[in-house]
């Protein structure tokens, strides 16, 4: 998103920009805007990573933690993979905008791989919670 200061707002809102001005204006804006599309795509990735990370601890847990408690691996296996998902959905709908196509398509493949082996995991975790309590 493009911040514009107070004054420059209303320098745009009063004055109609020409078509040429528009051109430039439109063009600077999305110079502006690529970049932080890319970090907004990133970012989520990023947390979609630790969220495996949790899942894949959760495993271990749900193995050898103490009975009393083995619902807690439950729970954060739960909790990881809403949380992979949530971060899953601001990769796509960052992706689609990028103009590096191939960012955004390898954005979209690790996130895609990152929810099906998820869901994989946190289901065997749950499963395997299930059958300790």
């Amino acid at each position: 998103m493009v911040f514009l200061d107070r004054a420059s707002l209303k320098a745009k809102v009063r004055k109609p920009l020409a078509a040429d001005e528009y051109m430039e204006y439109a063009k600077t804006a999305a110079n502006e805007i690529a970049p932080r599309l890319e970090r907004a795509t990133e970012v989520p990735l990023a947390c979609a990573r630790a969220c495996a990370a949790v899942i894949a601890l959760t495993q271990r847990a749900a193995d050898l933690g103490y009975k009393g408690v083995v619902s807690d691996a439950g729970v954060a296996v739960l909790a990881a993979f809403a949380a992979l998902r949530s971060a899953a959905l601001n990769v796509y709908i960052n992706a689609q905008m990028l103009r590096d196509r191939i960012f955004a398509d390898q954005s979209m493949a690790e996130i895609d791989r990152l929810v099906a082996s998820a869901a994989a995991d946190s289901e065997t975790v749950y499963t395997t919670v299930r059958g300790r309590l």
